[in-house]
């Protein structure tokens, strides 16, 4: 269990850094530059905060679950016609996670 605290002490600061900043640019280009900075740290301290949490203990269950849907990811564009229940669902998902990703770069500009 000592690897798994390890690997956690500096995986999830750096996770929770990342999301917090990726939400608090994400408030200023939402809602404006006042608003933005002004109140958009506070939402982004919650997310940047719980995926600190989660990944603090949880990163090999979230690692394993992203390898898991980029596997599906590649089975499914692979050939769509013949998975199996779990990747068809999975890859289901994945695209949709994948559209939602494309469609919050175009409404902030980035895509």
């Amino acid at each position: 269990m000592d690897n798994v605290e390890a690997v956690g002490r500096v995986l999830a600061p750096l996770a929770g850094f990342l999301v917090f900043a990726a939400c608090w640019i994400y408030c200023i280009a939402a809602y404006g530059f006042l608003f933005g900075v002004g109140l958009g740290w506070l939402p982004s301290l919650i997310c940047g905060y719980g995926v600190l949490l989660i990944l603090f203990r949880g990163w090999p269950f979230v690692l394993a679950l992203t390898v898991l849907l980029l596997l599906s990811y590649e089975m499914g564009s692979a050939s769509q016609s013949d998975l199996s229940f779990p990747f068809d669902l999975l890859y289901t998902l994945n695209l949709q996670l994948v559209l939602l990703v494309q469609h919050w770069l175009d409404v902030v500009g980035l895509g």
